[in-house]
């Protein structure tokens, strides 16, 4: 996604927008990967269906 906006969005808004857009883009995959359950030594099934 960045390449296909990074030159319109720098030509319009300035560099400065684009990076914090990167650091944004940044943050939100870094708290996905923090929500993602520890699967070392489980059953994976257990981790997607859970018992109820």
């Amino acid at each position: 996604m960045p390449p296909l906006i990074g030159a319109t969005m720098t030509a319009a808004h300035g560099a400065f927008s684009f990076g914090l857009f990167l650091a944004l883009l940044c943050l939100v995959s870094l708290l996905s990967a923090i929500g993602l359950p520890q699967t070392r030594g489980r059953d994976l099934a257990d981790v997607l269906a859970p018992p109820r």
